[in-house]
């Protein structure tokens, strides 16, 4: 029975150093950051521990120290595995985070394109289309308003506000509309 535990221990440092040296494994250990030196080393002992545990297969019998070995041995073979495991697993996560991201950046310039040959939405100023000549006996008004908007009358970091009142239906809008028209007044 034992016999077949350390056939196990001996296959599975195999798969192990398989995995490490094949092409995923020496990207997975190189996106961990890793050197290649620490690599180089890693196989030959992989292969003196594997040449020593089929030593220790027949020794384990009549040796409780090298029992006790081979089942620690056993233990950090499986630790190296699920670590691994883990690198694999995180591996896997940055390459679908990437590609999700490179995905998401496709979708935003694809968005850019459709939108570059249109024109930005712009709002056209109202016209005004007052006549003045239908707008009666408020040349004086007028006139006292756009003495007001003199340049020289307005506050410089202020914003003056000149309010028309009156009752409804009596002009007030169609008035300002004359006055913004009015050459003299500096549309800014």
């Amino acid at each position: 029975m034992a016999m077949v535990g350390e056939a196990f221990l001996s296959a599975s440092i195999e798969v192990l150093l398989d995995r490490i040296v094949s092409g995923d494994g020496l990207r997975l250990i190189q996106g961990k950051k890793l050197e290649a030196v620490l690599l180089k080393k890693l196989k030959p002992t992989l292969m003196s521990v594997k040449a020593v545990l089929d030593n220790a297969e027949n020794k384990q019998i009549t040796n409780p120290n090298v029992k006790s070995w081979t089942n620690e041995l056993k233990d950090a073979v499986y630790d190296t595995e699920d670590l691994l495991d883990e690198i694999s697993t995180e591996a896997l996560r940055n390459k679908i985070e990437s590609e999700n991201q490179t995905t998401a950046m496709k979708q935003i310039l694809g968005l850019k394109e459709n939108y570059k040959g249109e024109k930005a939405f712009q709002i056209t100023p109202a016209t005004s289309l007052v006549d003045e000549y239908d707008v009666c006996d408020r040349d004086d008004e007028k006139e006292e308003i756009l003495k007001l908007l003199d340049p020289q009358n307005l506050s410089e970091n202020q914003i003056d506000v000149i309010p028309i009142v009156g009752m409804d239906r009596l002009g007030k809008t169609t008035f300002a509309q004359l006055i913004y028209n009015d050459p003299r007044v500096d549309n800014r």
